[in-house]
């Protein structure tokens, strides 16, 4: 009988520890996790008790967010209204200075997780914006010249992905071709081509026949620079 007793009693301290031990975890270790998670209302309503601040469109005078107050429950909620509607699909940018933009995370629910500054949710027809720190937002058409989502962090920084061709006018002058590539959207000098996309392009331009390099710059739509010298050997 007293060994039954002992050992209930036994189980009963390891059921006890178990219970400590999950408790502890989930307070502790835990705890930013579960207030990360983007289902978690508590951290929806807090989101709905910051007073936000208009966004403009890029005229500055066009407002396309502003709060509509409501209390509920003895709280004083702030919910996002967008007066101008239809800009679901367009690309949010985010900017500290009006000149430099770069995309706002897109989220999944209306709730900036943890460590995220500003994001953007879609719930099917109207684009919601969380921020935590004061900046600018603009609207961008997706794919159009300008697209935060296109441009590289940094300036755009040219390479060449493929062998350099020459070949010799009747008039002396050369015309060189190669593929270049650059990781951002960008305007390409001499040739005057803007590239909309990222990535590899060919380039062909005619040079003088008394120069043996070819300066090219691609500018980003923000204005950063990035320089490239192909340097080639007359045929």
């Amino acid at each position: 009988m007293n060994k039954q007793i002992s050992r209930v009693a036994l189980f009963a301290l390891v059921l006890l520890a178990a219970l400590i031990v999950a408790t502890t975890y989930w307070q502790t270790w835990a705890s930013g996790g579960l207030a990360a998670r983007q289902d978690n209302e508590i951290q929806r309503v807090a989101q709905f008790e910051i007073k936000r601040g208009l966004i403009y469109a890029s005229d500055g005078k066009t407002v396309l967010a502003a709060n509509v107050r409501r209390k509920k429950g003895g709280q004083t909620l702030y919910f996002r209204t967008y007066p101008t509607h239809g800009f679901a699909s367009q690309v949010v940018g985010y900017s500290t200075d009006g000149r430099i933009w770069r995309p706002v995370t897109a989220l999944t629910s209306p709730a900036l997780p943890a460590g995220v500054l500003e994001g953007a949710w879609n719930d099917g027809t109207t684009q919601h914006v969380l921020t935590r720190k004061a900046g600018r937002f603009r609207l961008f058409v997706p794919k159009a010249w300008g697209d935060p989502s296109r441009v590289s962090k940094y300036a755009p920084r040219i390479r060449r992905v493929a062998p350099i061709r020459v070949a010799r006018l009747r008039s002396g002058a050369f015309v060189v071709s190669t593929r270049l590539s650059v990781p951002s959207q960008a305007l390409i000098v001499p040739s005057k081509r803007r590239l909309l996309r990222p990535g590899a392009f060919p380039f062909k331009v005619r040079v003088a026949k008394t120069s043996r390099q070819v300066r090219v710059t691609a500018i980003d739509p923000y204005g950063r620079r990035g320089r490239f010298t192909l340097s080639f050997r007359a045929p």
